[in-house]
């Protein structure tokens, strides 16, 4: 007599690997995500800190430069109207 195999434990064994080829694959990518928010966190950070390194030369350098320009602007227009006014 052939002997009749037992289908159900089969499946259920069948089932559970790939459950956990499943539960695997998405601890997996949840890990990677987690990688990946990790790093761009990082450089958000570093990025805040350059931000903030780079504050003067990016902002308060341009602003003397332009306020210098103004003074001596209105300097010189201030000196050629006393000039004119001597005339």
């Amino acid at each position: 007599m052939k002997q009749q195999f037992k289908l159900k434990p089969m499946r259920h064994q069948y089932r559970k690997v790939i459950r956990s080829i499943k539960n695997v694959k998405e601890a997996s990518i949840n890990n990677e995500d987690n990688e990946n928010n990790e790093k761009n966190g990082a450089l958000h950070s570093v990025t805040r800190e350059a931000d903030n390194k780079y504050l003067p030369i990016i902002v308060i350098i341009p602003l003397i430069v332009v306020g210098s320009f103004l003074i001596l602007v209105i300097k010189q227009k201030n000196v050629q109207e006393f000039l004119d006014k001597k005339r």
